[in-house]
């Protein structure tokens, strides 16, 4: 169940076993999230999850995510519950001495549109925040400091209602004087 780069550069994530992936794909609302450290230095660790609805169906492995790599959560709603899966997680980011905070949001609810949202702050504002800031629309990209923060919702790789993946990256470095 490794997670890597193919020699195309695709992004591969792990595989379900097969009858896992059918008790995956039985639920009611689910999603595939993704976290892809594409930084050069900061080491992202998971910190904090917040639920509103649903749980994890399974956790990330693995939890700490070195830079260049990435790692893959499901989450579901609860079993036999007809309600969507609707929370927030938190990262913690060490880089050159000072800590930075990941904020996600994800919502795949029962009324309603998908919900995405992505974050890098110097203030702890716990995983809940990643929940209530999540918004509609399908794509975020922003640069905050030396950061680029993503957000794309794009179509499942191991049965769940879509797959949703958060990217952190370093500011390019560009050539002004070209």
């Amino acid at each position: 169940m490794a997670e890597s780069m193919d020699d195309a550069g695709t992004l591969n994530t792990r595989n379900m076993p097969d009858n896992y992936k059918k008790t995956f794909q039985k639920r009611y609302r689910s999603l595939e999230l993704l976290v892809w450290n594409r930084t050069k230095h900061g080491t992202l660790k998971f910190a904090e999850e917040y639920f509103a609805s649903g749980t994890w169906f399974e956790n990330f492995l693995p939890s700490v995510i070195p830079p260049e790599k990435h790692s893959t959560a499901f989450v579901t709603n609860k079993p036999g519950v007809l309600a969507g899966v609707k929370g927030g997680l938190m990262f913690n980011m060490d880089v050159q001495g000072t800590r930075k905070y990941l904020s996600i949001g994800f919502a795949n609810p029962v009324v309603g549109g998908y919900k995405t949202y992505i974050s890098i702050k110097d203030d702890d504002l716990g995983a809940k925040n990643g929940f209530d800031n999540a918004k509609n629309d399908k794509h975020k990209l922003h640069t905050i400091g030396e950061f680029v923060v993503e957000a794309n919702l794009t179509t499942p790789r191991e049965g769940g209602n879509k797959q949703m993946i958060f990217i952190v990256s370093d500011v390019p470095d560009v050539d002004v004087t070209a």
